[in-house]
């Protein structure tokens, strides 16, 4: 096979390729192999000698074996005739062998050519229009290894134009294949081509001037559709045959759904033949879902569109020097009954597009057609695309494509009493982006804040958790992410100044950021819903949006999280402990002086916050806890467990000391923000909300979440237990002490709380 070299010079690829020669075919193959023409063959004399020989040896060949032997049907060999003494089967293709190789002008007249694969009903429907047309004189149908065969629905022996091509063996949808075959059995000097899902008006021909053809061909224009069903006739052709095999018919290296035509289109046009417009008043297309695409396995249709066209930038040009090589495909008859029916193997199957193209090209040429489409047609940002990943990419796609249809269809089924009830759908599916800030437990609670308003406004939720010094692991490192789109690395800077400049997309853009200490930030905006845009959402809080997010709505987000498997594991370990009938303890045991590497307070939050949050740290110091659980031995329960999730790993070693036998625990030597460090983290969070009581940190995101997942109400410390001594204002440790050490920010408006009446 020709193999591409995806990054050398393509002129030299060129200068490899002879210049095409006119082509003249015949519908009616030769015994040998089914190709794609040839340019004319050598002299008569020459010819004469070949078909001698050639027919010496295959009768020689077929008296010796069974009558069921495959014969192979080539342009490379013929036979002018078959003796009586040989196999009258191949009579059928004897009378115009020679022609295939010889090259005989096409006959006058109008060939209809199309090739299926299933669609049996579909094809049922329209074939009696094809019958119908004025003026053709044969129809060639190729079925593409149809399962069940389109033989009990095209009956040749009904009507004489009638030709069936089976191929066997093919599982998947090669239009360039098939439709190459189809011409290449055509017969006739112009040619029909049509889709299995096309209908035809009896006097199409009448409506296309044939002697157009002569410089032109006629074909379907997307853009000249009156509905969205005609936007799908963009396959349909009249045409001169010898136009289409001059520039070599479809190129044959594109196997999957997309760029076919257009590519066919631009080399006919290249090659001085002017495109026409066909009249959608004489063709029609039946209605089908993509479900019934028969090209499996498309993803996403105008993707694999974008994708080929991309790919075919990087090779030669596809021209008929192709043709006859194994560039091409060829074919074996295998069975044919005389009655116009035809059934054959592959022989030659050429290298799609993907295997002749680097690996890294061609995921290249990938992320940019799904970023074309995204970019396109749902208005995202290239700056935003730029981050994400191929697998994300396609998520978002496939939820905003799926939203979509769900939109339009409610706006289609919509009954006029349901005008004016309820919230105001959308027109097009739209995002809400929320940029989750701080540690784990900010984080979270802002993520389900987000994922509940997305819900309620429907919307496509997409997570940006970018690792820094507040938290290292990243979010697929802790939680499975089958359903949710998540950007690791977020290009774009607030205050995202002037970005509409270059990038209309951003019009199409609503922003709140609730980091406060950020230019521009407003902490606890009332967030509104804008259905025609986009939204981004910045921060460590709930989005303060009442109508479409409140405390039991995040919850449940919450809950459909899943942790990755060693914490569903270690989960499993504690249960068998007695975990579900323990107290969970949570310790906020560092103050800020000792917390977080490379993060200043006071920047981030500014000092009077820095020094309430101090103040709720000395209130959660082990100390504080210790007296606490002595009590609870004491006075009320003898026999009661702690489930003990600390942020200093050392403590739980005291705690096993006071309270031998008593102490549930998940082992570890870390604490600190690196990504192992930060699972345990995940197993604490989870495993303190299966506790059946729990004794938390005052103002701690991290107590919170065991509240919110477990559905239980804590007991802080500094407020429901231990001393209460009122924060010295203006006092910050972390200052004194001028640390650069700190960690998620702790500070939540008391409305925020769970705890607090407006969350009740």
């Amino acid at each position: 096979m020709v193999a591409f070299r995806a990054l050398r010079n393509v002129e030299e690829d060129k200068e490899e390729i002879p210049a095409p020669a006119p082509w003249r075919h015949s519908r009616t193959p030769s015994v040998g192999s089914i190709t794609t023409p040839q340019p004319t063959a050598a002299s008569n004399k020459l010819q004469s000698v070949f078909i001698q020989i050639a027919l010496i040896g295959v009768l020689f060949f077929y008296i010796s074996l069974p009558s069921h032997t495959v014969r192979k049907i080539s342009s490379n060999a013929s036979l002018s005739s078959v003796s009586d003494a040989g196999l009258k089967v191949l009579s059928t293709f004897s009378d115009a062998a020679s022609s295939i190789v010889g090259g005989t002008t096409p006959e006058q007249g109008v060939s209809l050519v199309a090739a299926c694969m299933n669609r049996q009903e579909t094809l049922a429907r329209v074939l009696p229009t094809w019958l119908a047309v004025d003026g053709v004189d044969e129809i060639i149908i190729v079925d593409w290894g149809s399962d069940p065969p389109l033989r009990s629905i095209v009956k040749p022996e009904s009507d004489p134009r009638l030709h069936l091509y089976r191929v066997n063996n093919e599982t998947s949808w090669v239009l360039s294949r098939a439709y190459n075959l189809a011409l290449n059995m055509s017969s006739k000097e112009y040619v029909i081509r049509t889709d299995c899902d096309y209908t035809l008006q009896p006097n199409i021909l009448d409506a296309h001037n044939l002697s157009n053809t002569d410089t032109g061909f006629y074909s379907g224009n997307w853009e000249l559709a009156r509905t969205e069903n005609e936007v799908h006739l963009n396959g349909a052709m009249i045409m001169r045959k010898d136009a289409f095999w001059r520039v070599g018919g479809y190129d044959e290296r594109i196997q999957t759904y997309g760029w076919d035509d257009e590519d066919l289109y631009s080399r006919l046009q290249s090659n001085r033949v002017d495109k026409l417009n066909i009249s959608y008043d004489y063709v029609g297309h039946v209605s089908h879902g993509d479900g019934k695409r028969a090209q499996q396995g498309v993803k996403f249709a105008q993707v694999q569109i974008d994708l080929n066209q991309l790919l075919l930038e990087k090779l030669p040009q596809w021209s008929s020097s192709f043709v006859n090589t194994k560039d091409s495909s060829s074919y074996d008859i295998v069975e044919e009954d005389g009655s116009g029916y035809h059934e054959l193997e592959p022989k030659n199957i050429p290298k799609p597009l993907r295997e002749r193209i680097d690996r890294d090209i061609y995921e290249e040429a990938w992320a940019m057609a799904l970023g074309r489409r995204l970019a396109d047609d749902y208005k995202v940002p290239w700056d935003v695309l730029e981050g994400m990943d191929c697998d994300n990419k396609e998520k978002m796609l496939r939820q905003l494509m799926a939203l979509q249809n769900d939109l339009e269809s409610e706006e289609v089924n919509k009954r006029p009493e349901d005008s004016g009830n309820g919230a105001v759908l959308p027109r097009s599916a739209r995002l809400l982006f929320v940029h989750a800030m701080h540690g784990l437990g900010n984080r979270m609670r802002a993520i389900g804040s987000a994922l509940a308003f997305a819900r309620n406004t429907r919307r496509v939720p997409v997570i940006i958790w970018e690792s820094d010094a507040h938290i290292a692991a990243e979010f697929d490192a802790l939680f499975n992410v089958s359903d949710l789109v998540l950007v690791k690395r977020f290009i774009p800077k607030w205050p995202f100044k002037d970005l509409h400049e270059y990038d209309a997309s951003w019009n199409e853009f609503k922003f709140y950021n609730y980091m406060e200490m950020e230019e521009g930030a407003k902490k606890g905006e009332v967030i509104k819903n804008e259905p025609e845009k986009h939204m981004y959402y910045k921060g460590a809080y709930i989005m303060e949006a009442p109508d479409y997010s409140w405390w039991e709505a995040e919850n449940e987000e919450l809950k459909k999280l899943r942790p990755i498997r060693i914490v569903e594991e270690n989960l499993g370990k504690l249960e068998e402990q007695g975990l579900s009938n323990a107290i969970g303890v949570h310790i906020r045991n560092r103050t800020l002086a000792k917390d977080i590497k490379n993060v200043d307070f006071n920047d981030e939050y500014g000092s009077e916050a820095a020094a309430k949050m101090e103040h709720w740290r000395t209130m959660s110091s082990y100390n504080t806890f210790l007296s606490e659980m002595a009590r609870i031995l004491r006075e009320e329960d003898k026999s009661a467990k702690f489930y003990i999730a600390t942020d200093t790993f050392e403590i739980l070693a005291i705690m096993n000391e006071q309270f031998p036998g008593r102490i549930l625990c998940t082992e570890r030597k870390c604490d600190d923000r690196d990504s192992e460090c930060v699972k345990y983290a995940v197993i604490d969070m989870y495993a303190l909300s299966r506790t059946k009581r729990l004794l938390g940190s005052n103002w701690s995101s991290y107590t919170e979440m065991a509240e919110r997942l477990g559905g239980l109400k804590a007991s802080l410390a500094g407020q429901d237990f231990g001393a209460k001594p009122e924060p010295e204002v203006g006092r910050n440790t972390a200052t004194e002490e001028h640390h650069n050490k700190s960690e998620e920010e702790l500070i939540a408006e008391e409305e925020d709380r769970a705890f607090d009446s407006d969350r009740e």
